[in-house]
């Protein structure tokens, strides 16, 4: 729960934070922006990989606190999340991506089979890893490691 706690505060961060840039405006073309990059490109990396990553605990969090067995909840409970997110940005002088939508989706749905796969090996795994506190050291240090890519 603590990981879930840090990683709203973190997201809400993220997504407050204001930009330098003035010159962007708003994107309601679906992949605009994502071919807009080099594939590769610090710009590419940061844009297009930092919106699937920044989704990616959203979807593994969702599933396990929900308790999710099919993937279009996690789509559906994404696309709230993220429309919310990018509406609150809009509101607040940032601009609203309609691929960030697409991205961060794309980020949950990886989140809920990283979740789901987990799941399946729990019941292979050793009685030592199934312990709360095991679980909670490894979910610490994976947002961690989440937090220092975004």
């Amino acid at each position: 729960m603590l990981s879930f706690i840090i990683y709203i505060l973190c997201l809400f961060q993220v997504v407050t934070f204001q930009d330098d840039v003035t010159w962007s405006s708003n994107n309601f073309i679906p992949f605009k922006e994502i071919f807009r990059y080099r594939l590769g490109s610090r710009l590419f990396l940061k844009n297009v990989l930092g919106n699937v990553l920044l989704f990616m605990p959203f979807g593994f969090f969702a599933s396990y606190y929900l308790n999710v067995k099919k993937s279009y909840s996690i789509i559906i409970l994404t696309m709230i999340a993220s429309i919310s997110i990018e509406s609150v940005q809009m509101s607040i002088g940032r601009v609203f991506d309609v691929d960030d939508i697409l991205l961060n989706i794309s980020g949950g749905i990886l989140g809920y089979m990283v979740y789901y796969f987990f799941k399946k090996l729990a019941d292979k795994l050793p009685e030592f890893m199934k312990k709360e506190m095991f679980l909670n050291v490894i979910s610490i240090i994976i947002l961690l490691g989440v937090i220092c890519l975004i």
